[in-house]
C-alpha cells in the first residue's frame, strides 16, 4: 500500500512591509507541516528579504 504524500505549492507577492510582517506572522501556522515537497514562488520588492527569512 502506498503512503500518502503532501506537496505544498505557495505563491507569495510580498511588496511592502505590511505584507512581509503578515507573512512572517502566518508562517507559524504552517511551518510544522510535514510535506514531502515545498514549491514556493516569491515575487515583489521584498522577494529577497522573504526568501532569506
Amino acid at each position: 500500500m502506498n503512503t500518502p504524500t503532501l506537496t505544498i505549492f505557495a505563491n507569495f507577492r510580498i511588496n511592502n512591509e505590511e505584507r512581509y510582517q503578515r507573512m512572517k506572522d502566518s508562517f507559524e501556522s504552517f511551518k510544522d507541516i510535514k510535506a514531502q515537497k515545498w514549491v514556493i514562488n516569491v515575487r515583489g520588492s521584498y522577494k529577497l528579504k522573504t526568501i532569506f527569512f
